[in-house]
């Protein structure tokens, strides 16, 4: 019975420039295109619902303007799904923060994303300055 072996590499590019023996092991390469600052938007918008978070309005619009000026200025080394979820995952950490020094929360209020919460998280990241 014969068996197949498929292998995925992700960001080879730079990994290949370095190491050209890396290079010549891989005979097949596929290119994916980055995603559009929309798509960007709507992985971390999806993320947001996937755990039981909102955003007020006012973070919405900070996010789709932030996803559009990381995509403006992206370089070789962006990091396209990653550099949202990392954001993503900055952004929980800082509102976290945030509310611990805040006393009294409920529900709500732990489930809500504010501005200055992406902003913060976006900030960090590094990615993009903001």
């Amino acid at each position: 019975m014969p068996y197949f072996f498929t292998s995925s590499i992700s960001g080879v590019a730079p990994i290949s420039e370095s190491f050209n023996e890396l290079q010549s092991r891989f005979n097949r390469y596929i290119e994916f295109d980055d995603y559009t600052a929309d798509e960007l938007y709507q992985i971390f918008k999806s993320n947001v619902k996937r755990y039981e978070y909102e955003l007020t309005e006012e973070a919405d619009s900070v996010l789709l303007k932030a996803m559009e000026e990381a995509v403006a200025t992206k370089d070789k080394n962006f990091g396209n799904g990653r550099f949202v979820r990392n954001v993503f995952e900055k952004v929980i950490e800082l509102q976290a923060n945030r509310l611990s020094s805040e006393g009294l929360v409920n529900t709500k209020i732990l489930s809500t994303l504010e501005a200055e919460d992406v902003v913060a998280g976006l900030e960090r990241q590094k990615d993009i300055a903001f």
